[in-house]
């Protein structure tokens, strides 16, 4: 997908601005330049600045200033305005005759500024207190300690918190031990109640024995799809490092280095509207070194790679620049940082967000027809048109699955006895497929996924009544490093239930489970994850089998999906047309709480289930007899209500909602066709568009942004 982007910098002298040739983006140089006050001050020393944006063009902006850092002295202060007109430096908070540090600004969905900051003379000995304003900054409440009796410091310990799709806060934390045996750690702070508690995640995972220095500290965080978080941090070791989590800040993997330099100072980044990303930093890749360099960077790849840079500070005129602190808002961003501790400067863009109504659109396909197998597609969710990009000639690809990154796919071959998995590297701009290698799995697989903490995919083999694992190298390749989990049994019905048929594979949303629906015997099979390790090599070991929940005989059990928090799963029976609602506890166990009838004709042929984006509705496909998508309502508890129907196209084999959740594209195997429809997002209801893309055999389409 084609990216716009237009920066146009505010600044008082000429800055430097480079791009790789050919790379997404455009960035266009402007000169101006503010501080948010001048050389006169009430303090001597300045630093840590955050920012927030009120409206109508106004910022709130707070730092600790000082006699020096540690002083007892050192407050919080704060101005309001926009450039050129703000307020005088004002004192916001002093609980006491101590040195306060790092204040945090951040507001929330319901417009309450809270302002979050530190306080004591070591870092060790740090509490973190609280203020909050409900009118743009006129009254704060009283300062109240966060987290009572707790030193070293809970909650953001530098940069914004950031809210997840799940409601979830997350705040970067970290603890500073800088005597004796000395070390660095960062942790995530999460709140579930609007900030009123915070618990707090174990220290993240640091090899430190490929690490020179104390650690890594002060954490940025991004949500980059739903669940799937990341951050960046300062380290002592020259590069800026990594880690992902995929179950909303819960879980993270080790720290991995990124190809970003660190000189050990602080970093912020923010997450455009488009999925953009702007990272402030030093360019410097020295421990303690030097902070006259100050740079921003922009990703269009989640953060894998920096093409572009800006050039904010070049070194030229010695001094401290540091600490950067940057938001977004409609279509500005807003930069503060330390100028030379003496002051706080500011920095204003505008930027032109790339088209979110297009996207890259992948189909999986049978190939008894005249289909040749995978089709990609520049689907416009605006006018509703479909381009194609490519085809990619491989056998019977009924389902795919793209990587987290989306530079690689994965689609199995169900071709019986030959059946195969294969991986392909994915040019997302030019919807283009090229071919790595690929491996043999059981017979007849229906259905892959991907296990981002465990690097390998997984797939349910209908025929082969088991579930095949293997292998993915750094380079997206399927590695030799295989397990299989072959199943027995049988069920009820004597022509299609004469032994296992696996069908669907998913995974739970804290990523320490699988679950393989079992058609042939009635069984839904919970399979543990005994890692989280991003290498793991023995997949024997990591995925063992465990419970299996039994079904009504005769269920025939197809596909299962979670909510996001993984408080509730939804599964789909094949045979029996029923959609069964389990509540799911902290353990991955599936308690069932409801049975309620998909398929009013009894026609054997139920096949898909997906939720609506903002989960008030459910959505399950029938087949073989009237065929539709049958919509039901999502109640409080998680329990379901009928409330209507659409009749699709001939074998509504399988749907997809397309980010935005306006849409419902269903594969209409028999008549052909991609039918596209309309969700009414209070209602849930379906409605026609009139439009549809011709494809040959469509049972498959997954979406990338």
């Amino acid at each position: 997908m084609k990216k716009a982007f237009l920066l146009i910098l505010f600044l008082s002298f000429n800055i430097f601005i480079y791009a790789d040739s050919g790379k997404q983006g455009k960035i266009k140089n402007t000169v101006s330049r503010d501080f948010v006050f001048g050389e006169e001050r009430p303090f001597k020393e300045c630093h840590a600045s955050t920012i927030i944006y009120l409206g109508n063009g106004e910022y709130m902006i707070a730092w600790f200033g000082g006699t020096h850092e540690k002083h007892d002295d050192v407050g919080i202060w704060m101005s309001k305005g926009k450039p050129g007109a703000w307020s005088e430096p004002y004192k916001v908070a002093k609980i006491r005759n101590d040195a306060h540090w790092n204040p945090v600004l951040f507001k929330d969905n319901k417009g309450l500024i809270h302002l979050y900051f530190k306080v004591g003379k070591e870092i060790t000995d740090w509490e973190t207190w609280e203020i909050t304003s409900d009118n743009e900054g006129k009254t704060w409440t009283d300062a109240r300690e966060l987290v009572k009796g707790n030193k070293g410091g809970r909650g953001p310990v530098c940069n914004k918190p950031i809210i997840l799709s799940d409601g979830t806060w997350l705040a970067g934390a970290s603890f500073e031990k800088n005597t004796g045996d000395m070390h660095w750690d960062v942790f995530i702070d999460r709140s579930e109640d609007n900030g009123e508690t915070w618990t707090a995640t174990p220290y993240i995972e640091l090899d430190r024995n490929n690490f020179s220095g104390k650690g890594v500290i002060q954490p940025t965080l991004w949500e980059s799809a739903l669940g799937r978080v990341h951050m960046l941090v300062r380290s002592t070791n020259g590069k800026i490092y990594r880690s992902d989590s995929n179950d909303y800040g819960i879980t993270w993997c080790k720290f991995y280095p990124t190809d970003m330099p660190n000189n050990n100072s602080g970093i912020d980044l923010v997450k455009l509207q488009d999925g953009t990303l702007v990272l402030a930093y030093n360019p410097v890749s020295e421990n303690w070194g030097s902070r006259a360099f100050l740079n921003l960077a922009v990703s269009y790849d989640n953060g894998l790679t920096w093409p572009e840079k800006i050039i904010l500070e070049d070194g030229s005129e010695q001094g401290e620049y540091s600490y950067p602190a940057i938001i977004a808002y409609e279509n500005k961003i807003a930069l503060t940082y330390t100028w030379k501790r003496q002051r706080i400067a500011f920095r204003e863009f505008e930027y032109e967000q790339a088209d979110a109504s297009n996207l890259t659109m992948i189909v999986g396909t049978y190939t008894s027809g005249s289909s040749e197998g995978i089709y990609t597609y520049k689907f416009n969710a605006s006018d509703l048109t479909a381009q194609l990009l490519s085809s990619t000639v491989i056998d019977n690809p009924s389902y795919l699955t793209v990587s987290p990154d989306a530079r690689y796919i994965y689609a199995v071959s169900e071709s019986g006895d030959h059946s195969s998995v294969s991986a392909f590297v994915f040019d997302k701009t030019a919807g283009t497929l090229r071919f790595i290698n690929k491996k043999q799995v059981g017979a007849d697989p229906c259905f892959i996924t991907y296990d981002e903490l465990t690097k390998s995919v997984a797939t349910a083999n209908y025929t082969g009544g088991s579930v095949s694992i293997i292998g993915v190298d750094a380079d997206g390749s399927l590695t030799d490093q295989q397990a299989l989990l072959q199943y027995e049994g049988y069920g009820k019905d004597p022509v299609r239930q004469t032994k296992p048929h696996l069908h669907c594979i998913t995974q739970t949303p804290d990523k320490k489970a699988l679950f393989a629906t079992d058609l042939g015997t009635d069984k839904i099979h919970k399979i543990e994850i005994t890692t989280s390790s991003n290498k793991a090599t023995d997949l024997t070991s990591v995925y063992r089998k465990s419970s299996s929940i039994e079904l009504e005989p005769g269920s025939g059990p197809r596909h299962l999906i979670f909510n996001k928090k993984g408080s509730h799963a939804y599964l789909i029976n094949e045979l029996s047309g029923m959609v069964t609602v389990f509540a799911a506890d902290t353990e991955n166990n599936l308690i069932k709480r409801q049975s309620i009838l998909a398929d009013t004709h009894y026609a054997e042929g139920s096949a898909d289930i997906h939720l609506s984006d903002n989960e008030k509705f459910l959505y399950a496909s029938t087949r073989l007899k009237g065929d539709r998508i049958v919509i039901f309502g999502v109640n409080k508890d998680g329990t379901l209500k009928r409330t209507g129907y659409y009749e699709t196209g001939k074998h509504p084999r399988n749907f997809a909602i397309t980010p935005d959740g306006n849409l419902m594209l269903v594969a209409c195997k028999d008549d052909g066709i991609i039918q596209i429809l309309k969700i009414e997002k209070q209602t849930g209801l379906l409605i026609d568009s009139g439009k549809t893309i011709p494809v040959d055999q469509p049972v498959c389409i997954k979406f990338v942004q």
